[in-house]
């Protein structure tokens, strides 16, 4: 903040922050007697963007969430202070908006901490500042403070709109086309290599002595530790004893008394830890868990994740098969009842893994009855999924879609389909990833934007914005409808492909965002346990080999269910040979395939023997790529010699 005073007004070096609050406070005792009692907020949407159009006043934007301490503290402390309220109600349009019910501006208007505080020009643009000893103009952002201090911060801002207008609106225009240049992806080739590179990169971030990624804030790592767990089982044990590691550590500091996984810690050594709970949060900490257990077999990872589940379930769940968004004590009742379709998506998929992976069938059907909530009340045909339920009711639709909670439902949905076979739940998925890549693709970039654009608006909600971690979590769903949709493969792989080369050259841009990209790479390159089950609709016999199949050590799996007279033509053609109506299951990997199966107790001995194949032909292809290498470097060295 004492920078900015330097750069806005070096004249007010020697104030000190209380001093100029009363300075801008007593304009005039006239003024002072009519100053309001709490600040009048306008909703984000043109009617405000008008009025500071037509007013020449600047935008004070504040984004909230409910579950935020400090959002709590200043609706207590700073909206309803005589003094500040004064200062904005004679300098600026305020405008409030839900940062969960709007995660588009929160992406436009970024800002450290709740609630999210920033200043804008009257068409919407950030009013920018050059620091006072030079470098890139930076936005005029702020969190929680005490109310003199942001009051003397928004006078002076206020002022140096006033005084520098004709500058700093050619300096918003000026970065305007630089940040719409910055946010296109570049393109490459987002191929095995990359993956394996990543991976060496992302592993080196381990901190061998806090048995953790990266630094602070603690942030728990969900997409890397997925990654190195996915990887490391796959060809690194090394890196799987990373990614194990980094659970255990992020578990034990985050996961409390009750089972619920809390937000973060501030601290490099997990000082200041967040208590609130987010449903998000609580739902990958579990699929972490259910991850872990199915790939090592360690009872301790199937208690904890029991716990999460239990969580999820008795504190976050709702009756109608919903997850409310948070447990927060800033909360009415400690609690934010809002149901978010993303968020719902990737609790409900989470509960059936965990379910399946933990031969619990209790919470694989709790799973399931939040992806039903989906599919009945927020999924519409060629219409994708609206974001949020207020108190029961529809938020009205801003912008269209969000690319986020389309990635959950899809999830959901895929997942659901793997776990029951009904191909219900895969119509959904299909039908959700086609509105998605028909409303959101940008055809130039092959890439997904957050939002639907809107030819008008604020200036910052002209541009397009493509994230990363988003995009790479919907790409995983195309790849699973790759396997599960043979008749539509490549229509899905193309689309995929497209996705993750758009950022194959741009995928460090935000290096918390990388292991997203990276997970979805590995799931596109690398050969999935793809297993098809044969059987009846309703044969139970036919759902217990499914669940068995998604129970297997193998990261990534994919569960096909075929009828035997519906199918019988791709049956046959594919060689897979039956026993009469008796369901069957058949396992492929990377080119192998086990004996057929009809037992689900022989599923998981099957699917290893595969593994423990495929692990020999790559040890026997490096040994012989070795020997075939020797003859040549001998005749190498034999050459200069001779010169």
């Amino acid at each position: 903040m004492n920078a900015l005073r330097l750069a806005i007004r070096p004249a007010m070096r020697a104030l000190s922050a209380t001093a100029l609050a009363v300075l801008v406070v007593c304009l005039s005792a006239d003024v002072a007697l009519a100053a309001p009692k709490k600040i009048a907020w306008n909703e984000f949407a043109p009617a405000a963007f008008r009025r500071a159009q037509s007013q020449d006043r600047p935008i004070l934007l504040v984004l909230e969430v409910p579950w935020s301490k400090d959002c709590a503290r200043a609706r207590d402390e700073l909206w309803n202070d005589p003094a500040l309220a004064e200062i904005v109600a004679s300098r600026y349009v305020p405008v409030r908006a839900r940062a969960d019910l709007r995660p588009d501006l929160v992406r436009r208007y970024p800002a450290q901490g709740w609630p999210a505080i920033s200043i804008l020009l009257p068409d919407g643009s950030p009013l920018l500042y050059t620091p006072a000893r030079g470098g890139t103009p930076r936005r005029m952002t702020a969190r929680f403070m005490p109310a003199d201090r942001l009051g003397a911060l928004l006078a002076e801002a206020a002022r140096y709109y006033t005084e520098q207008r004709e500058q700093v609106i050619a300096l918003a225009k000026e970065r305007e086309s630089a940040a719409r240049k910055a946010a296109r992806p570049l393109a490459g080739r987002g191929d095995e290599a990359l993956a394996r590179t990543l991976g060496y990169r992302l592993a080196a971030t381990y901190d061998e002595g806090r048995s953790i990624f990266g630094g602070a804030p603690r942030l728990p790592r969900f997409h890397l530790i997925e990654f190195m767990l996915a990887l490391g089982a796959e060809e690194s044990p090394d890196y799987l004893e990373r990614g194990l590691l980094a659970l255990e550590t992020t578990s034990s500091q985050l996961i409390d008394e009750d089972g619920g996984a809390r937000r973060m810690a501030l601290g490099l050594d997990w000082e200041g830890i967040q208590s609130e709970k987010l449903t998000d949060h609580n739902a990958r900490t579990l699929e972490l868990l259910a991850l872990a257990y199915r790939i090592t077999g360690r009872r301790d990872y199937r208690e904890q994740g029991r716990r999460v589940a239990g969580f999820l379930i008795e504190k976050l769940g709702n009756d109608d098969g919903s997850f409310a968004a948070a447990i927060a004590p800033s909360c009415p009742e400690g609690r934010d009842a809002t149901v978010l379709s993303g968020a719902t998506g990737r609790a409900s998929a989470a509960l059936v893994l965990a379910g399946l992976a933990f031969g619990d069938s209790a919470l694989t059907e709790r799973g399931l009855e939040g992806s039903r909530f989906l599919l009945e009340h927020r999924y519409r045909p060629r219409r994708g999924v609206p974001r949020a339920l207020v108190d029961g009711h529809a938020v009205p639709p801003s912008r269209g879609l969000h690319l986020a909670d389309l990635a959950g439902a899809g999830w959901a949905f895929v997942t659901a389909y793997q776990a029951t076979g009904d191909a219900a739940w895969l119509d959904a998925a299909e039908d959700l990833a086609r509105t998605t890549l028909r409303t959101l693709r940008d055809g130039e970039l092959g890439a997904l934007r957050d939002i639907g654009a809107l030819p008008s608006g604020p200036t910052p909600l002209r541009r397009a914005l493509y994230p990363i971690d988003a995009n790479a979590d919907f790409a995983r769903v195309l790849v699973r409808l790759y396997y599960l949709r043979p008749a539509a493969a490549k229509r899905y792989q193309d689309a995929a492909r497209a996705l993750l080369d758009a950022f194959a050259e741009s995928h460090d841009r935000v290096p918390l965002r990388t292991p997203a990209y990276a997970l979805a790479l590995y799931e596109f390159h690398f050969a999935p346990l793809a297993v098809v089950v044969v059987g009846r609709s309703d044969d139970a016999g036919a759902a217990a080999l499914h669940a068995a199949a998604l129970a297997t050590h193998h990261p990534f799996v994919v569960v096909r269910r075929m009828d035997p007279k519906r199918d019988r033509g791709e049956i046959e053609a594919a060689g897979m040979e039956l026993a009469g109506e008796q369901p069957t299951l058949f396992a492929f990997y990377d080119g192998l395939a086990s004996a057929p199966q009809r037992r689900a107790d022989g599923v998981r001995a099957a699917a290893y023997d595969l593994r423990l194949e495929r692990l020999a032909q790559r040890e026997a292809a490096k040994t012989k790529k070795r020997k075939d290498q020797r003859p040549e470097a001998a005749r190498q060295r034999a050459l200069e010699q001779e010169n």
